[in-house]
């Protein structure tokens, strides 16, 4: 007979997502369908970094990892970190070094919506760096 399943501290079952997690897979969905959005040309970017068939392929990488976190994909973080990474640092790459008398050029809307998003990229890294509120979860019950 085959031996049965211990439910040792070391097992690992399926828990339900948390909050943190929910958050990240939500940015990854929203930026995913504005760069495919940006890509398709349905939405105009006065920050338009590439040409719009890359801003559709990054849309969908997005949108893939964010499906990867939510069912638990292993191997998904690490795409996932340096999606986040690229995006807290491209604007400021572009802003500081490539160009920063675009800066100047910007409206106070746009420049608020660079601010909010780098931050926040770098915010979910961050979690997902010290955090790490993958959707499996370790039995801590013995």
């Amino acid at each position: 007979m085959p031996p049965e399943p211990s439910s040792s501290s070391s097992s690992r079952s399926p828990g339900k997502p948390t909050a943190a997690l929910a958050f990240v897979v939500g940015w990854l969905t929203f930026r995913g369908l504005a760069w495919w959005s940006t890509g398709l040309g349905l939405l105009e970017s006065p920050l338009l970094l590439s040409t719009p068939l890359l801003d559709g392929l990054v849309g969908f990488m997005c949108l893939a990892l964010a499906r990867q976190l939510w069912v638990g994909t292993a191997g998904s973080l690490p795409p996932t970190l340096l999606i986040l990474m690229m995006h807290a640092t491209l604007y400021a790459y572009l802003l500081v070094y490539l160009r920063p008398e675009l800066w100047t050029t910007l409206d106070l809307w746009t420049r608020t919506q660079v601010l909010i998003e780098c931050s926040t990229a770098a915010g979910l890294a961050l979690l997902l760096c010290v955090k790490r509120p993958l959707r499996w979860e370790s039995d801590a019950s013995n």
